[in-house]
């Protein structure tokens, strides 16, 4: 098992968000960072590349969504 494998057990629904500046959903892992090596990272948009969060405690990993998982999303009712 990876370091980052427990991502893939949350589901699409919880690590879905929507940018504040250009309005795109997309795709952003929250992982703990390793205390005593914190560092500041920013939650930055991937289509507008625009920081919507910032925090000392968490890393941030975001990716657009893909044609499937907007698909998948909108039939959820999740995204418009």
């Amino acid at each position: 098992m990876g370091f980052n494998d427990h991502c893939y057990d949350i589901p699409l629904e919880n690590k879905v968000k929507k940018c504040k500046y250009c309005g795109e959903y997309y795709t952003c892992e929250k992982l703990e960072q390793v205390p005593g090596f914190r560092d500041i990272d920013e939650e930055v948009c991937p289509y507008c590349n625009k920081t919507n969060n910032q925090s000392m405690e968490y890393e941030f990993s975001c990716y657009k969504l893909t044609r499937e998982e907007k698909e998948y999303l909108k039939q959820k009712g999740i995204i418009k």
